[in-house]
């Protein structure tokens, strides 16, 4: 599926919080080609919450510039035995040890942009004062640093409060929920 919709996302994504709403069509393409993008020139630290570390790491050639905070599964070894960059978090409810990983793999990757695969997963997992008070916390503290935050959430895969909080914390929201729509309505 073209993903070319996430060129005015790409190109404007440093120093600054974006959040990106998909359809479920889109989702896993459209984190694949973000990724692959932003490796090629950036170091990129990215909160897995739908994939394991392993398949993160395979959808990139660049692993020197990827970081992975695997929320998604058990800790696992890696064929080889080398362990690339990877902290595994085995309960996505604990906000505190996700926020943890980010200050250590920003100590290895200062400037890193921040990618979260799924606000609606981890917002599945915590308390909905916990996660609005995590976004706003971590939000303020990238904005401080001069951070680049991407949140990808699903459409109606979280409550809409939540999505609203998250909105106010981002300096930009891309909503691309509603393409393809017409496209799949001809087919039936």
């Amino acid at each position: 599926m073209q993903t070319n919709f996430l060129k005015e996302m790409l190109a404007n994504i440093r120093g600054v919080n974006s959040l990106t709403i998909l359809n479920q069509k889109q989702f896993l393409s459209s984190v694949e080609n973000t990724l692959a993008k932003l490796v090629e020139t950036n170091k990129v630290i990215y909160i897995s919450m739908t994939k394991s570390a392993e398949d993160v790491f395979a959808m990139t050639d660049q692993k020197n510039n990827l970081f992975v905070i695997d929320v998604f599964s058990r800790e696992t070894t890696f064929a080889n035995g080398v362990e690339p960059n990877i902290i595994y978090i085995s309960n996505p409810a604990n906000l505190t040890r996700i926020q943890i990983a980010i200050d250590k793999a920003l100590k290895k990757f200062p400037n890193a942009i921040i990618l979260f695969d799924s606000l609606g997963v981890l917002s599945v997992y915590s308390n909905e004062k916990l996660f609005q008070k995590f976004i706003y916390l971590f939000s303020n503290k990238m904005n401080l640093l001069g951070g680049s935050i991407l949140f990808f959430a699903i459409k109606g895969s979280m409550n809409e409060e939540l999505l609203s909080t998250v909105k106010q914390f981002c300096d930009k929201t891309y909503d691309f929920s509603e393409l393809y729509i017409t496209s799949v309505e001809l087919a039936h």
